[in-house]
């Protein structure tokens, strides 16, 4: 990776307003040790922006460590969306210092989504930035730049100064790796004048370096060197990142003009410093201006040395970049089926809603053909008492005018409610599979290691559970209207359903932590239709799950109570507040309710559940207190006196 990309990533960090700027990472370690001991009280917003200065304090000498900072700031600013953006783009940024540009973009995005719903300039420039800096690292200079003009003009619009001196260095950047060094050359001293009005003495270091390397392209080493020099000689800010590119802008210098013990000197410190920072791409361009050096001087052994290690290293890369093209193809693929799938679904919603168009139209056909009948023969039979029979007609088409308009509301209520479900189901899918669009283009570029490809596969299995449990709901629910539940009742062993219940939906409590207890009874069993009480249950310890905290419990039981099975399914998570309760088994649009984890629902679960167990001869009650947890409570025919009373009517 090019070391000045990895100085424009930080440059990007330290112009942001997250308040970090000369505070040493000691005294912001200092200060989380204080929170954490309780002898400092912070609130939740605090303690994030706290863990995100003590982030990017650490990533500028050893980025691998910034990320466990990141994710602990990520769960203390749920409910703080703009700093979740800023954590977002600088979990980015450390992707991107170390290369794993897919990753850097997937970042990327979702904080110019959040910082774009929030109209926040400040932050959708950030994010533009980085985008742009994602393009670049591709040589797709055009878009790198439409991006980066982007940027700007939200720089503008927030009056930020040093967002205008992070946007003039991306631009020389691009400029300088396109070959305009003039334009470079441009955008590089308004970045330096910036920074010196502003008194940014991170960005005026990181510019001089940007300096030394256009100059050096250019073949002007006079400049260069200086502007190298420059860096080394600030006594205003110091970090390995810039000692490192300066060192090895100089050994380039001397070298080009054949003083190579020179720039032998100046190559091994800047490779000393890059194999402390351990990044591989330093370390293999280093390796390989020494290897050259060493070759001119026909010092053989020690450029066999250094040819080695730079072979080493570069190797390396090389097969990080074939396993993501790897990866890529298994993804490709993956997108693919999923367009097919998307296919499929708009087929079947066009399926259903013709279907429920025709069934609306022979209603009406059936009611009309069925007034007309009874006039005519009211008319045919009772011609002697017209009257009468006029006064009998009038009274029931009226009844019938009023059962007609009856079945109209309901049927406008069922169609206004499938509007809705499929409004929800067409977001709720169009979103996860726009996601993995996104994924696939990142990888498209580069691909995923092994353990990045392992986070982003458990990524696609929670995206297309959440898709899976949504279509089965939609489904379930159209399947009643169009045909009724149907019931096929049969004797069930309550711990059986529960244990398959239990270990489908192991991985995704592991993952928040939850424990799953189940009191198992194998002497229980109830008369019920199989599928419909796994689809109540589904829905229930689905929500569950997700309206409860990171390290909670949820606890499942029943035993046989005065003829019925009693099956309780209890969490400890948020609750649900007093007056939300009574409307927990009503469709009422999508649910407005968010899980501990951002988790949305279509509010169509518990309506369906609660439908399923009434028509079996059930029951389904729940108590909840709000911030405390909540228990549903599923009342059941047993099997075994269901059983008798059919065997009593047999006889």
């Amino acid at each position: 990776m090019n070391l000045l990309l990895i100085a424009t990533i930080f440059l990007l960090s330290i112009s942001t307003s997250f308040g970090f700027r000369q505070a040493s990472t000691d005294s912001l370690m200092a200060r989380w040790h204080l929170v954490e001991n309780g002898t400092l009280k912070m609130s939740d917003s605090l303690k994030a922006r706290l863990l995100l200065d003590i982030g990017i304090a650490v990533s500028y000498d050893t980025p691998d460590s910034a990320f466990s900072y990141y994710d602990k700031a990520l769960e203390l600013s749920q409910n703080f969306k703009s700093l979740t953006g800023d954590i977002l783009n600088m979990k980015g940024y450390a992707n991107y210092i170390l290369g794993n540009y897919d990753l850097a973009l997937i970042f990327f995005v979702d904080a110019l989504e959040i910082h774009q719903s929030l109209a926040n300039d400040i932050g959708i420039s950030k994010s533009l930035n980085s985008i742009s800096l994602i393009y670049e690292t591709q040589k797709n200079y055009g878009q790198a730049l439409q991006f980066q003009w982007r940027s700007v003009i939200h720089s503008l619009r927030s009056g930020d100064k040093n967002r205008l001196i992070s946007n003039y260095f991306n631009l020389s950047i691009i400029h300088d790796h396109a070959g305009n060094y003039d334009s470079a050359i441009f955008y590089i001293t308004k970045s330096l004048d910036l920074s010196l009005e502003n008194k940014n003495h991170h960005m005026y270091s990181m510019a001089l370096n940007r300096r030394g390397e256009v100059y050096l392209h250019k073949g002007n080493y006079s400049e260069a060197e200086k502007s190298y020099r420059g860096v080394l000689d600030s006594e205003n800010y110091k970090d390995s990142w810039e000692d490192c590119f300066a060192y090895a802008g100089l050994a380039k210098v001397y070298q080009r003009q054949g003083q190579y013990n020179k720039s032998i000197e100046y190559g091994l410190t800047s490779l000393a410093i890059a194999r402390e920072m351990n990044s591989k791409w330093e370390i293999a361009q280093g390796a390989m201006v020494l290897y050259e050096n060493y070759k001119a001087k026909k010092d053989f052994s020690s450029a066999l040395q250094m040819h080695e290690l730079y072979k080493q290293y570069n190797d390396s890369l090389f097969n990080e970049r074939k396993e993501k093209e790897i990866n890529y193809l298994h993804l490709r693929q993956n997108e693919l089926e999923k367009a097919q799938l998307t296919k499929e679904n708009a087929f079947n919603k066009a399926i259903i809603k013709q279907n429920y168009l025709w069934i609306l139209f022979f209603a009406v056909l059936g009611i009309t053909l069925m007034v007309w009948g009874i006039v005519l023969n009211k008319n045919n039979k009772q011609k002697q008492l017209l009257n009468k029979q006029l006064l009998r007609k009038n009274e029931s088409i009226a009844e019938r005018n009023q059962m007609i308009e009856k079945q109209n509301l309901t049927l406008n209520e069922l169609n206004e409610s499938k509007n809705q479900l499929l409004s929800i189901i067409g977001h709720d899918m169009r979103g996860p599979i726009n996601n993995i669009k996104a994924i696939l283009e990142i990888i498209r570029r580069g691909g995923l290691c092994e353990e990045d490809q392992k986070k982003v596969f458990d990524d696609l299995y929670r995206t297309t559970n959440a898709v899976s449990d949504t279509m089965n709901n939609m489904l379930s629910w159209a399947s009643s209207q169009l045909n009724g539940i149907q019931i096929q009742s049969s004797r069930i062993q309550i711990s059986e359903v529960v244990d398959n219940l239990k270990e489908f939906y192991n991985q995704s409590a592991n993952e928040k932590e939850i424990v799953l207890i189940h009191h198992r009874n194998e002497d229980v069993y109830a008369w019920f239709d199989v599928d419909h009480l796994k689809t109540a249950l589904r829905n229930i310890l689905s929500n569950a799950i997700k309206f409860t905290s990171r390290k909670g419990k949820i606890t499942i039981s029943y035993q046989e109570e005065q003829g019925f099975v009693k099956l309780v399914i209890a969490d400890t998570g948020i609750g649900i507040a007093k007056d939300s309760i009574n409307d927990v088994f009503k469709f009422r649009g999508r649910s407005k309710s968010i899980g501990t984890n951002n988790e949305k629902g279509t509010g169509i679960g518990l309506m369906l559940s609660k439908e399923f167990i009434e028509s079996n001869g059930g029951q389904i009650e729940v108590a909840s207190e709000f911030g405390v947890g909540t228990e549903f409570i599923l009342t059941l025919p047993v099997a075994d006196r269901i059983t008798n009373v059919m065997n009593s009517v047999s006889a």
